[in-house]
């Protein structure tokens, strides 16, 4: 076969939006990409390859002085032309070759979108007293506005979570619909337990982003290594299924969640393969129950990530229809299958995010004070704040200031963070009227370096009673009991 030969064979096969077949080759998984009769995206080993071109009609003899059959040479030119260096799904991008990120790769699947359909006069909304922002009936999708109202609207917060949920939703549908991609915040949801919010954030959005929902949990906190599995999801969900309240374990998840969300080019590793990066669409969810030991799978809310995370509070209320059995769930979930193309269409057509909250992802960032308060009241600074008070405050010590030579005690201490260490750390003394800590937490406490973090936070937070003192060769810290300051 002459090389005019070959090139026009190939160009049966391998042409780029042609009405014939195109072929790829993954040189991850060294496996052939084609099309099947009903047009979707299936992947072969080679002989298996070889076996469909042979049925097309491509002969595997070679004739005269030819070095490759036509077969073979079809699969030569693929393994070397359209080599691709990922092939599957990627959450929000739609099928078909195209460079990401510098690789050519071959995404498989269209994202599974509901058709928007508009709502008709006779639909049954919403009655007057049960408006969504005192002026939206939900026409055409009553049932799915009031689990959304019922889940996130409250006397004490009014408005605020509501408003900001149909703009978080329209930001992430446009993207999907019409085909481009955005950054998107982090959504962090604390309820009381079978709240809804795991119907909502879970169940109803993976319908409304693309018909999948993957799990990162393990890879968000470094347990594993592998995110190869999320590429096809748009919606990433940890539900209050995990525990892990470890501070190593919240430190590395608010990590993962921050670089999601600035980040538009993600590195992806599976088992086995070698790394790549892409930029899927991703709109990573964390769900937890109001308990303590729940709250703390949540990471720390620092001045670097504050921004990048939505932190809301889901209300227990009655659902809409009744789903205690098999039969009512399967009813209720029908109803709602019904009416998410009606809202699709009302939240593309009619609703318009407020523009005092829009915002570089998509809207602005909002943390319910109640979370945030239940959270730093659980965080390593807020203990050992609590360790400080039970100790120092009602020691009758008395200290020397480094910097004046004055002696001081009661409500006072003054001393480097290696000093508070050592203090906080001493469970040996004799004097019986002096406050110690346990044994358990003491061994609990970090290294000085670890604990002057903890004590900087706390300065943010009660300036007025943790302040540095300052030498040529020393830092000291001047710590005073909260009631005098704090009132």
């Amino acid at each position: 076969m002459s090389m005019a030969e070959e090139k026009s064979v190939l160009s049966k096969f391998t042409v780029v939006d042609s009405a014939v077949p195109e072929y790829f080759f993954d040189e991850r998984t060294k496996l052939f990409w084609l099309r099947n009769r009903k047009g979707f995206w299936v992947s072969v080993k080679e002989m298996s390859f070889k076996r469909h071109l042979s049925r097309l009609g491509l002969s595997d003899f070679k004739q005269g002085d030819q070095t490759l059959s036509e077969l073979e040479a079809l699969v030569n030119e693929t393994e070397l032309e359209n080599r691709v260096a990922y092939a599957g799904p990627l959450a929000g991008h739609w099928s078909g070759p195209k460079d990401v990120c510098g690789n050519m790769v071959l995404i498989t699947e269209d994202p599974k979108l509901i058709p928007p359909i508009e709502p008709r006069a006779g639909d049954a909304g919403l009655p007057e007293g049960e408006l969504l922002l005192s002026k939206y009936d939900c026409r055409g999708w009553p049932t799915v506005g009031k689990i959304m109202k019922n889940l996130l609207w409250d006397d004490s917060v009014g408005d605020i979570q509501l408003e900001r949920y149909f703009g978080y939703v329209r930001h992430i549908l446009d993207c999907l619909y019409d085909k481009h991609l955005s950054k998107v915040i982090a959504l962090m949801i604390a309820g009381e337990r079978e709240c809804g919010k795991t119907l909502l954030f879970n169940d109803i959005h993976s319908q409304l982003f693309g018909g999948k929902i993957a799990k990162p949990y393990d890879w968000m906190i470094g347990k594993e290594n592998f995110n190869g599995e999320l590429l096809g999801s748009v919606l990433l969900t940890v539900d209050d299924e995990v525990n892990n309240t470890h501070m190593d374990a919240r430190n590395t998840l608010g990590e993962k969640l921050k670089k999601m969300v600035a980040n538009s080019e993600q590195r992806i590793r599976g088992m086995h393969r070698e790394g790549f990066t892409v930029n899927p669409l991703w709109a990573p969810t964390v769900m937890v129950n109001l308990e303590p030991a729940n709250l703390l799978i949540l990471p720390p809310i620092e001045e670097d990530n504050a921004d990048k995370f939505m932190i809301w509070k889901a209300f227990k209320r009655p659902m809409p229809m009744p789903a205690e059995t098999v039969t009512q769930r399967k009813a209720f979930w029908g109803t709602i299958m019904q009416e998410l193309p009606r809202f699709v269409w009302w939240l593309r057509n009619e609703w318009e995010t407020p523009e005092v909250i829009q915002g570089r992802f998509g809207v602005r960032h909002w943390h319910h004070p109640e979370i945030v308060e239940q959270l730093m009241k659980l965080s390593p600074a807020w203990v050992l704040w609590e360790m400080i008070k039970r100790t120092i405050f009602v020691d009758a010590t008395m200290y020397q200031n480094p910097k004046t030579k004055t002696l001081f005690e009661g409500n006072e201490w003054m001393g480097t963070i290696e000093d508070l260490r050592a203090y906080l750390t001493d469970t040996k003394y004799e004097d019986g009227g002096r406050p110690k800590l346990s044994l358990e937490e003491a061994r609990g406490l970090p290294q000085a370096q670890w604990l002057g973090r903890r004590l900087t936070k706390l300065a943010d937070k009660f300036p007025a009673s943790i302040s540095q003192v300052r030498t040529n060769t020393t830092r000291y810290w001047h710590i005073k009991a909260p009631e005098e300051v704090d009132g």
